[in-house]
């Protein structure tokens, strides 16, 4: 069985209580709730596990996860990771993520400007309805 230090996500086949590549506790890590740890996963260097740890934030709707996930986006330029990160904003949808959303909008990629303007439409019309529907019932 392998483990990973959640500080700098290297592996190693034992389990203890320092990592043996940067000597930092891990033991801390098995007492985080499950939704802890996919906040500290946010860190992950491989590409492909960062893309699904947010996807799973966003199914799961972790709002705690925010201000991670808005440090995320602030520094991203990986434009699959930076649409993962919207799509996770929009099922969130609070307002704390069309915040982070508004400023995606003004991003230096006009792909990413264009997904999140898009999604920040989407969700004025999600509210609409919202609205709409309360008012007949």
């Amino acid at each position: 069985m392998y483990f990973y230090c959640y500080h700098c996500w290297s592996d190693f086949e034992e389990n203890t209580q320092k990592c043996p590549a940067c000597g930092k506790e891990t033991a801390s890590f098995s007492g985080l709730n499950f939704e802890d740890k996919l906040i500290c996963a946010l860190d992950h260097p491989e590409r492909l596990t960062l893309q699904r740890v947010v996807w799973i934030i966003g199914n799961l709707r972790v709002e705690k996860a925010l201000p991670k996930l808005s440090i995320l986006a602030g520094k991203g330029h990986d434009f699959i990771i930076l649409f993962e990160i919207i799509n996770t904003l929009h099922k969130i949808g609070n307002s704390e993520a069309v915040e982070i959303l508004e400023k995606l909008s003004k991003h230096n990629s006009g792909m990413v400007r264009k997904y999140a303007s898009e999604t920040l439409l989407r969700i004025q019309d999600e509210n609409t309805i919202l609205k709409i529907s309360k008012c007949h019932d």
